[in-house]
């Protein structure tokens, strides 16, 4: 008789304890699939949300911090080289300013906007549309495409500013939904203009008559403008790792800001949670392995007589191996393509066009595991079907 049929025939005689314990066994490679595509998801989300997110790698320094509690100043040219100092240890840790000129410039309209400056290495780091020279992100409220603002010629006597002269100075105005990414990191109101930093420099230099590199030395020595540029300090940290340590020294003398303040355990607890999420199911997994294997060994030491009547009847070890051994890799064949087309679709609808990786690392786990099964049987297999006939035969007895 043909080795598959006789292989279909004894397949009828699987015992219902054996596919109960195979069907606890797909079930199990089901949840331990939809664990790891589900844990590869919230992985792929939080490096999202956190790691590849600009805003995290962002301490914000606004003000510096007073002897006394509750007494702040604002932040000077000098605090600028001191942050610089503070991170020279950190590999790809820079810093940017953010500027500000504290009063209303108007333009040949009589309108007044308050202008703000950032440097567009900072942009570049946020994934946002550089600024050129001469240009401003306005709001989308504005309706103007360019502006000529009347930058005054400061003179500060007893305090006070007083202005005889202007200059004109075009801008050319690009509303945000104009730009690449959200711009987030800044209030923009409809009398807001926010220009790059070479810009500012001009507008200060128009404004008092000096070079951009002379106002920065007078003002560290003695400020006699009247007026604190700086808006904030952004410092880029490039490794998350190193950003709570940046944080805690700039927090010893400034105000700071930065999105994993609130978060800093939070990796580090989802990470243990995962962990032991896929250690229970990996046991679950091994113990319903460890069931399936000795209910299939049972199935197979059950079968000893029909291997010695064969045997009697003159077929060798080695097909009475090939009988048996499609009654155990047929169904882990099964078990394999239909776990692997569940996991395919879980993959698919969970990550999308991200579906590739986690779809192959669950496809890995399965056939890891199913292999493992399936060599294990084999082997106590093999060890019967070499069996001399008068013990398969005394054997089988034994377990009836």
């Amino acid at each position: 008789m043909n080795k598959q049929k006789i292989s279909k025939i004894i397949a009828k005689k699987t015992s219902l304890y054996l596919k109960i314990s195979m069907s606890l066994f797909v079930l199990s490679l089901v949840l331990l699939t939809t664990a790891v595509i589900f844990v590869q998801q919230q992985y792929m989300q939080l490096r999202k949300d956190f790691v590849d997110n600009s805003n995290t790698h962002i301490i914000s320094v606004s003000r510096v911090q007073g002897d006394k509690p509750n007494i702040t100043y604002p932040l000077s040219f000098e605090d600028k080289e001191n942050i610089n100092g503070i991170i020279e240890n950190y590999n790809g840790t820079s810093v940017f300013s953010e500027y500000v000129i504290p009063f209303g410039i108007s333009d040949t309209n009589d309108k007044t906007y308050f202008i703000e400056a950032v440097d567009n290495r900072f942009l570049e780091h946020s994934g946002i549309k550089k600024i050129n020279d001469n240009e401003a992100i306005v709001s989308n409220e504005l309706n103007e495409k360019k502006v000529t603002l009347k930058i005054p010629h400061i003179n500060v006597e007893d305090g006070g500013f007083t202005s005889d002269y202007r200059t004109d100075f075009d801008l050319s105005f690009i509303p945000t939904s104009t730009i690449q990414s959200p711009f987030d990191e800044f209030d923009i109101k409809p009398d807001t203009i926010i220009v790059n930093t070479k810009t500012f420099e001009k507008i200060i230099e128009t404004m008092y008559q000096v070079s951009w590199e002379e106002f920065q030395k007078n003002s560290i020595a003695e400020n006699p403008y009247g007026i604190e540029v700086f808006d904030e300090i952004n410092v880029y940290v490039a490794d998350l790792k190193n950003i709570k340590k940046v944080a805690d020294q700039l927090r010893n003398q400034y105000e700071i800001n930065y999105v994993l303040g609130a978060f800093e355990d939070l990796q580090s607890s989802l990470n243990r949670s995962y962990t032991i999420y896929a250690l229970l199911l990996i046991f679950i997994l091994i113990v319903t392995g460890i069931n399936t294997i000795i209910s299939f060994r049972g199935y197979l030491y059950s079968m000893q007589k029909d291997m010695g009547i064969f045997r009697h009847y003159g077929y060798s070890c080695s097909q009475v191996y090939n009988i048996y051994k499609s009654l155990i890799i047929t169904p882990y064949v099964k078990i394999v393509g239909i776990v692997a087309i569940y996991s395919f679709v879980i993959s698919l609808i969970l990550l999308k066009q991200d579906f590739i990786k986690s779809f192959v690392l669950a496809f890995v786990l399965i056939v890891f595991f199913v292999g493992i099964i399936l060599i294990s049987l084999l082997r106590i297999l093999k060890k019967l079907s070499k069996k001399e006939i008068i013990i398969l035969l005394k054997q089988s007895k034994e377990v009836e």
